[in-house]
């Protein structure tokens, strides 16, 4: 019975058996010589060795089975740039927040949006992502299923972490806001018809002359006005199928000479509310000669179409109750004012309204992307020097 230990073959005859009882594994030694002895512990250790990685892989398996949500977080990244209103950007913003519901609202996955590449946290776009993640959490109850990966750009991360979007995710960046462009964003959001929020936070903005104030007030009000009455009327279509849905979500900021106020709500948008309100209203006739009027020898309107219908609309029922109200007192305020704008977009539709050198102009704009919802942004300067004199 021999062991060479140089060439490190062995008699499979004289390898202790796995079932040897202490005293047979003694007699066992005991037959064995010095440099024997050592090649068989040897030999032992690896086998012990292979046995344990073998079980540890076990383990970890079953241990990873036994785990909430066996699959992996999806990784999420977000687009470079929030914004809505030029096309690429739009596009690539649309694409992430889609995916985001699909893997969390819809298919109830884990999802871990890597934020390193954003720089440029536009209103319009961080808003809307703002609002779609709420409504993710008030469906689901929690974000548990969402994390995230903090921007490098650190502007970017001061605005998250601002907005409490870090928060929600449950990310501990230490980054604190500092930059008076950051931390001059005001939010407030809510379910009901209350603009007294609102109205606080414009009345701290104490450079707003007070009648452009009032305007911008009720431009917001009647927005949220008709959130209650018309924005959550059927189903959003975006595959959800969230029955009961609501809620509205604003962001109010200061910067340089400017006041932006924008309002979202992810209703099915005015190009599918006005003409259901239309007809409510028996203004078939009216709405029909206000179409023919903008947009002559067409069957069939784009969203953006229909949104520049509705302001006409707006601006017949006014003439016939000989008063000015939300959308319209919006429009005059910025009549008055050099560098005032309106932005109105919903669904794939747009409406751009603003005051060049004391000519007012109207864009009409069509995407082939859907927001699912509607986002107003009004944009005021504060100064009284801007005024224009009519």
């Amino acid at each position: 019975m021999i062991l060479v230990i140089g060439q490190k073959s062995i008699a499979q005859s004289q390898i202790m058996p796995h079932g040897f009882q202490k005293t047979q594994l003694n007699r066992f030694m005991r037959l064995l010589n010095s440099d024997d002895r050592i090649a068989w512990i040897r030999l032992s250790h690896k086998r012990n060795k292979r046995e344990k990685k073998r079980l540890d892989k076990k383990r970890n398996k079953q241990s990873h089975n036994r785990r909430k949500g066996t699959k992996p977080s999806f990784v999420l990244k977000s687009p470079e740039i929030f914004e809505l209103i030029g096309s690429i950007n739009r596009k690539l913003l649309l694409e992430f927040i889609g995916k985001l519901r699909d893997k969390v609202l819809i298919q109830k996955r884990p999802v871990r949006i890597d934020f390193s590449n954003a720089k440029r946290m536009v209103v319009c776009g961080t808003l809307l992502f703002f609002s779609e993640l709420h409504r993710i959490k008030r469906e689901l109850g929690s974000l548990n299923l969402v994390s995230c990966i903090p921007p490098k750009d650190e502007t970017a991360a001061q605005v998250l972490q601002h907005l409490g979007i870090l928060k929600m995710l449950k990310n501990s960046c230490s980054i604190i806001p500092k930059r008076s462009d950051v931390i001059n964003w005001k939010i407030a959001f809510g379910e009901l018809t209350d603009a007294t929020k609102v109205g606080e936070i414009l009345e701290a903005e104490s450079r707003l002359p007070q009648t452009k104030a009032k305007k911008l007030y009720r431009g917001v009000s009647e927005a949220m006005t008709n959130v209650s009455q018309h924005a959550y009327m059927d189903l959003r279509n975006d595959g959800a199928e969230i029955i009961g849905d609501k809620g509205w979500w604003m962001f109010c900021r200061e910067e340089e000479n400017h006041i932006s106020v924008a309002f979202c709500d992810l209703g099915v948008g005015i190009p599918i509310t006005l003409p259901k309100t239309i007809e409510e209203n028996h203004e078939e006739n009216m709405f029909k000669s206000i179409l023919c009027k903008l947009f002559t020898d067409k069957k069939k309107y784009s969203d953006g179409e229909l949104i520049r219908a509705a302001i006409e609309v707006k601006r017949s029922r006014t003439q016939k109750r000989h008063r000015g109200k939300g959308l319209l007192d919006m429009i005059k305020a910025i009549d008055t004012t050099q560098g005032g704008r309106l932005v109105i977009l919903s669904n794939k539709g747009g409406y751009l309204y603003n005051l060049n050198n004391s000519n007012p102009s109207e864009d009409v704009k069509n995407y082939k992307d859907s927001i699912f919802g509607t986002l107003i942004l009004w944009s005021l300067p504060v100064s009284r020097n801007t005024e224009v004199k009519l």
